[in-house]
């Protein structure tokens, strides 16, 4: 799978055979989707697992079947205020990370070819694809209520320590304009 792979075969220490290969993937990347389904085909396993919940594969796949038609920044901010049970801060965070979707699209990239590619791998080898994620509505509420539960005065204050940059460039992440 070569050494660039972010591939970890897990082995359970009692039950032969029920191994699981976990794949790191970027989810905007085209090598990131070749490898996944690269992993499925050369693994044949019996069950895929997608981080997607059965209304975001299904917005997927409809997108695969016109590719290049996000429907833009605007339809996205639309879209993200028709998701049922979400408030209007969830709804806008919805809307945010839809024109980031779009944005990257523009750029070339295709966020979630890494999903799709582990979904058109399974179906290939006949494997039961799972989706292995709670509904998007419900990770809205949790990041809305993550976020906003935030002391944001103290955050601000945090990022303004002079040392700040110092522990980012620990972390190999480079500069940020902090």
């Amino acid at each position: 799978l070569g050494s660039e792979s972010l591939v970890e075969h897990l082995r359970h220490p009692t039950m032969p055979g029920a191994d699981v290969f976990l794949v790191g993937t970027a989810h905007v990347s085209q090598a990131s989707a070749d490898q996944v389904f690269d992993v499925v085909r050369a693994v044949r396993p019996k069950h895929v697992v997608v981080e997607l919940c059965d209304a975001r594969l299904q917005r997927l796949i409809e997108r695969g079947k016109h590719p290049g038609n996000g429907g833009g920044m605007r339809e996205a901010i639309l879209r993200a205020f028709q998701i049922p049970g979400a408030d209007n801060a969830g709804r806008v965070f919805a809307g945010g990370i839809g024109a980031l979707y779009e944005v990257l699209r523009a750029a070339g990239m295709d966020p979630g070819a890494d999903m799709l590619a582990g979904v058109e791998a399974g179906k290939e080898v006949g494997a039961e694809v799972i989706c292995g994620d709670v509904p998007f509505a419900e990770t809205v509420g949790q990041l809305r209520a993550e976020l906003f539960g935030t002391d944001l005065p103290a955050l601000a204050a945090a990022l303004e320590r002079s040392d700040v940059q110092q522990d980012v460039d620990a972390l190999g992440l480079g500069s940020m304009d902090l």
